[in-house]
C-alpha cells in the first residue's frame, strides 16, 4: 500500500506483506521493480519465508528522486511454484510552492499569449497548457469536472457540484457519454443532498441536527423542482422544503438572518436574503407557466411589495440584480426595466469589459473577487433575460452583456470553474441566459492554427457543434524562461481560449517570487506536532489553530492539514475535536491530507487531532493552506513539516 502522493526527495520504507494461503512453508523472492523516479536504499530483492496460513513484511527502502504523475511501483512474488504481483500509482510532487497562472481571452482572428517563467523556477517544473471553447456552452461541460476538483461537502456545495449535470441534460437532446455521465452525476448528487435536510423540512449545510438555513433552503428547492425533469425526486421532500421556506416569512414579506451575536437583523442582509428567495420562487413560476402554489405565490408577491417599498434603499448591486431577475420572472416588466436602467448605469469598466462591484457578502458569504464575479454574474442574467421578454431592451444593454461576459471569462480559475461552487452556477446561468434560441453554437466551423515561439504545433478544426473544449498540453516545448504562444482562428468568429501555467519555486524563495497574497492578511493558520521523530506506531499528537483576522467576509474556512505518507489518521480525536468546538462542522481523510470546514468564530477554530506512522520515512507533508472557501484569494499558507520515523 504505496503512499499515493510523495515528494521529491522523500526517503520511504515500504512493508509489501506476503501471505502464505498454501498448505505447505514457502520461501518467497520478493522483488520491487527499477524506475527512473526513484533509488533504492536497500536491496531491490527480498528474500523471505512466510510459513502456512501466516504473512511476513518484505521492506523496500527507497528515496524519491524526481517528481512524476502516476508512476508505477510494482512488487513481484515468486515462490517455488505459486507467484503473484501488484502494481500501484504513485505522484511525485516537486519540492517547492507551485505557482498558479491563467490568462484567458476572447478573440476572433487571432491572439497571443506571453508564457514566462521566473529564473528560480525549479528546474524541470515548468508546464502549460491552453484550451479552446468553441463556444459558452463548453463551459459548462468542462465544470462538471472542475467542480469536482473542489471540496463540496456541504449542503450549497453539494448542490452547485452537481447543477452542471443538469444543465447538461437540458441541453444535450441525444445520448452520448456526456448525457449518461451527468445523468449518474445527477442521481449521486440527488441522494447525497436528501441527508442535508433536517427534520423540520429546511435544507442545512452539513445535515443532522445543524440548524436549516433560508437560501441553501431556497437553492435546494430550485435544484430538486429542476431535476424532477429527468430523475425521479421525492415530492414530499419539496414540500417540506417549501412549507419550511413559506413559514420563516415575517409579516411584512421579508426573510430574516441573524447572526448569533445579533438582537436585531441586519437590514441590508434582510433585503438580499428576501430578494434571493423571491426570485427562487419566481423562477417557478416562470419554468411552470405563471402558475404557482398557491402559499409560494402568496409568499412571493409580499416578498416583492417588501422590496418594492424599499427600492430606492436598494443600493447592493447583487441584491438589485436579483430583485429585478425576480421581477422579470413574476410578470413585472416595468419594476424589472427600471432596475435594468439602475444596474446599467454602475457598471465597473475594467479594460474592455465591465463589472458590477459587490459592497457586502452575498446569502452564501461570497466575497472578493469570487463576489465580485457572482454579481457581475446575476446583472449580466438580468440584462440578457430581458432582452428576450422586453421591447423596452436597450442596445447599450447588449454591449454591457458583451463586457460583463468578458470579464466572467477572464476571471476563469485554473480548475476551468470560478474560484467557489456558488459563484461557478451563476456564471454559468449567465452564459446559458445570453444563449439565444437555447443553442450553444459558434457561428461556423473554425480551423485553429496554434504556433509556440514561432513552430506550428498543431491544427485541427472546431465543429459548430463542439460541446466540450480542446486541451493541448505545451509542458516539454516551452522554453524554461521566456515563450510566445499564438492562436490563429480562421473564422472571423469569436472564440475564447485559456492558457494555464505553473511552476515551482523552493520554499525559501516563496513569499519573494509570489507577491500575490494580499488575501492572506485577513486569515492566521498554525499548525504544530508534538514530535517530528518517532518510532513506527508512535503517537504523535498535532494541534491546528485557525482565525480569521478582524470580521470582513463571515462565512466558511476550509483549512487543509498535510499529513506524512503513511499516517494512520485517528478518527475517534477528530470526532473529539468535533465536539470541542462548534465551529467546526466536517472532515475529510484524503490520502495526503485533512480537510477541515469550519465557520469563522471570534478567537478561531482550535484543532487538535492525532495519527499514528505506519512504516518508516524520513519525508514531508505538503503545504497547508487555510482559506475562505466563497473568496479563496484570501488565505494562508505554512511550509510542510518534516517527520523521521525509524
Amino acid at each position: 500500500d504505496p503512499p499515493k502522493f510523495l515528494t521529491e526527495g522523500d526517503e520511504i520504507y515500504l512493508p509489501t506483506q506476503i501471505r502464505n494461503y498454501t498448505e505447505s512453508k514457502q520461501k518467497v523472492d520478493v522483488t520491487m521493480a527499477k524506475a527512473d523516479w526513484f533509488s533504492f536504499l536497500n536491496s531491490e530483492k527480498q528474500n523471505i519465508e512466510v510459513a502456512s496460513g501466516a504473512s511476513e513484511n518484505a521492506v523496500f527502502g527507497f528515496k524519491v528522486n524526481s517528481f512524476i504523475k502516476d508512476g508505477k511501483q510494482r512488487v513481484t512474488a515468486i515462490a517455488t511454484k505459486e507467484s503473484d504481483a501488484i502494481e500501484k500509482p504513485v505522484t511525485v510532487r516537486p519540492n517547492g510552492r507551485e505557482i498558479v497562472k491563467t490568462d484567458s481571452r476572447l478573440f476572433k482572428n487571432s491572439q497571443t499569449f506571453d508564457i514566462n517563467f521566473p529564473a528560480n523556477a525549479l528546474p524541470k517544473t515548468q508546464k502549460a497548457e491552453v484550451k479552446i471553447y468553441p463556444n459558452l456552452f463548453s463551459h459548462v461541460s468542462e465544470s462538471v469536472e472542475g467542480l469536482l476538483e473542489r471540496p463540496y461537502g456541504c449542503g450549497e456545495q453539494t448542490i452547485s457540484s452537481t447543477y452542471p449535470n443538469l444543465m447538461i441534460l437540458k441541453f444535450i437532446k441525444t445520448d452520448n457519454k456526456l448525457r449518461s455521465t451527468a445523468d449518474r452525476f445527477l442521481r449521486k448528487g440527488y441522494e447525497r443532498l436528501i441527508g442535508y435536510q433536517v427534520a423540520n423540512g429546511g435544507f442545512s449545510y452539513w445535515g443532522g441536527k445543524d440548524e436549516a438555513d433560508i437560501a441553501l433552503t431556497a437553492y435546494a428547492i430550485r435544484f430538486l423542482k429542476d431535476a424532477k425533469e429527468f430523475i425521479e425526486v421525492d415530492e414530499n421532500a419539496i414540500n417540506k422544503a417549501q412549507t419550511w421556506l413559506i413559514a420563516q416569512q415575517q409579516a411584512d414579506g421579508s426573510f430574516q438572518k441573524k447572526y448569533y451575536y445579533e438582537t436585531i437583523a441586519d437590514s441590508n442582509r434582510t433585503k438580499m436574503f428576501t430578494s434571493y428567495v423571491a426570485r427562487v420562487l419566481a423562477m417557478q413560476k416562470a419554468k411552470s407557466g405563471g402558475k404557482l402554489e398557491q402559499n409560494a405565490e402568496n409568499a412571493l408577491q409580499k416578498s416583492l411589495v417588501y422590496l418594492k417599498a424599499r427600492n430606492n434603499e436598494i443600493d447592493e448591486p447583487y441584491a438589485l440584480a436579483l430583485f429585478g431577475l425576480a421581477s422579470l420572472d413574476a410578470g413585472n416588466l416595468e419594476d424589472a426595466s427600471a432596475i435594468a436602467e439602475r444596474l446599467a448605469k454602475i457598471a465597473t469598466p475594467e479594460g474592455d469589459a465591465v463589472y458590477w462591484n459587490l459592497e457586502t457578502n452575498t446569502p452564501f458569504y461570497g466575497w472578493g473577487t469570487a463576489g465580485r464575479i457572482e454579481t457581475t454574474a446575476l446583472v449580466v442574467q438580468l440584462l440578457a433575460k430581458f432582452k428576450v421578454q422586453s421591447s423596452k431592451f436597450k442596445v447599450e444593454s447588449e454591449d454591457l452583456i458583451s463586457k460583463g461576459t468578458l470579464f466572467m471569462l477572464k476571471n476563469k480559475d485554473c480548475y476551468g470553474v470560478w474560484y467557489s461552487t456558488q459563484t461557478t452556477i451563476n456564471v454559468l446561468d449567465a452564459f446559458l441566459a445570453t444563449i439565444e434560441n437555447k443553442e450553444a453554437k459558434s457561428n461556423a466551423n473554425s480551423n485553429i492554427q496554434i504556433s509556440l515561439n514561432g513552430e506550428n504545433l498543431q491544427n485541427f478544426a472546431v465543429s459548430s457543434d463542439q460541446i466540450t473544449p480542446i486541451t493541448l498540453d505545451l509542458s516539454g516545448k516551452l522554453n524554461i524562461l521566456e515563450n510566445r504562444l499564438e492562436i490563429k482562428n480562421s473564422e472571423n468568429s469569436p472564440i475564447m481560449s485559456q492558457v494555464v501555467s505553473n511552476h515551482y519555486i523552493d520554499w525559501q524563495n516563496a513569499e519573494i517570487s509570489n507577491q500575490n497574497t494580499n488575501g492572506a492578511r485577513q486569515l492566521r493558520l498554525d499548525y504544530k506536532c508534538d514530535k517530528q521523530t518517532a518510532e513506527i506506531m508512535q503517537e504523535i499528537s498535532c494541534s491546528v489553530e485557525t482565525e480569521r483576522v478582524g470580521f470582513k467576509g463571515y462565512g466558511m474556512l476550509l483549512a487543509e492539514i498535510g499529513t506524512p505518507p503513511g499516517a494512520d489518521i485517528s478518527r475517534e480525536s477528530l470526532e473529539e475535536a468535533m465536539k470541542n468546538d462548534w465551529s467546526l462542522s466536517r472532515y475529510d481523510i484524503l490520502p495526503d491530507r485533512i480537510i477541515f470546514y469550519m465557520w469563522s468564530k471570534s478567537g478561531g477554530t482550535h484543532i487538535n487531532f492525532k495519527f499514528k506512522p505506519r512504516y518508516g520515512i524520513n519525508a514531508q507533508t505538503p503545504s497547508s493552506v487555510v482559506y475562505d472557501y466563497y473568496n479563496p484569494e484570501a488565505q494562508a499558507l505554512i511550509e510542510p513539516l518534516k517527520f523521521l520515523v525509524k
